[in-house]
């Protein structure tokens, strides 16, 4: 299965998640590649991203909750209006298949003592490296 660059920004944020987590070197190993290799694929999509938002945004004075997030002063709002057009902009780079290495998928056994949710599992698969039986 080929991911797609929107389930790779997905699957970083758990990635990010368990890179926090000892595992045992060898497993530390193959998350640190995986995690580097779909940080670098993902930085695509943020930047397009950041740019659609400036695109089809109207900027405005960050509240205190977005600069304690964001460390800016100023953020941007996409009006309804323009909400149809800027959510087809971002499903063009979420829809983009993106080749990754069959090396850097994760093995099915790295999981089996990782406490993950259900919702965090899926966001993986695509990255996972079943067995066959």
């Amino acid at each position: 299965m080929t991911p797609t660059l929107g389930q790779l920004a997905a699957a970083a944020v758990v990635l990010e998640r368990l890179a926090a987590i000892r595992l045992p070197a060898k497993s530390t190993y193959a998350l640190a590649k995986l995690l580097t290799a779909v940080q670098t694929e993902v930085a695509i999509y943020h930047t397009q991203r950041n740019a659609a938002i400036q695109e089809f945004g109207t900027p405005r004075e960050a509240t205190p909750e977005e600069r304690a997030t964001n460390g800016g002063g100023q953020s941007f709002e996409v009006a309804p209006d323009r909400m149809a057009a800027f959510v087809a902009r971002l499903q063009e780079f979420t829809d983009l298949p993106v080749t990754l290495s069959d090396r850097l998928r994760l093995p099915l056994a790295l999981f089996d003592d990782l406490e993950l949710s259900a919702h965090e599992f899926l966001a993986l698969r695509v990255l996972v490296h079943e067995p066959e039986e």
